[in-house]
């Protein structure tokens, strides 16, 4: 299922924010705007995004190819970095739809946040959503999943 996938995915992101640790990029040394104002403006990168794997679908039962294509926009600002990735799903038996990912790096910690919804040719809808947290504790790496799902939503068109 995605979560364990999302386990092999999760180094991957990190690395697409150029990070040597789980808090992703050094932050900059710019300078900040006084207290009670609002700090400098983040910097920004946009790239193109292309993820493609095999995956359980849970409406079929059947194993499917998933292509996700997109745009992943990187905002570091201070010693906070927010990667944003979204775009539309493919798969190889013909299902379609959109999908977000939220990967918020600060300190140690990251929060990964995955939301992706595809249309089947009977309309019948495969929903993922999910959180996982990571964070350093005593210098090792410890990841928590707080929230998680993987269903089949609505009906088919009979």
């Amino acid at each position: 299922m995605r979560f364990p996938l999302l386990l092999l995915i999760t180094p991957i992101a990190v690395a697409a924010c150029n990070g040597d640790s789980i808090g992703g990029p050094a932050a900059p040394t710019g300078p900040m705007m006084t207290a009670n104002t609002v700090a400098a403006a983040p910097d920004v990168t946009t790239s193109p995004f292309l993820l493609e794997f095999d995956d359980f679908n849970p409406c079929t039962g059947l194993v499917e190819h998933f292509v996700f294509e997109g745009t992943r926009r990187i905002e570091t600002f201070g010693a906070h970095t927010v990667v944003h990735i979204s775009g539309t799903v493919t798969t190889s038996d013909g299902w379609v739809g959109t999908f977000n990912r939220q990967l918020v790096f600060q300190g140690d910690d990251a929060t990964l946040r995955f939301f992706d919804m595809e249309v089947g040719p009977t309309a019948a809808r495969q929903l993922f959503t999910g959180v996982i947290h990571v964070t350093v504790v005593n210098g090792q790496v410890v990841t928590e999943f707080q929230k998680g799902t993987l269903r089949c939503v609505g009906k088919p068109i009979a």
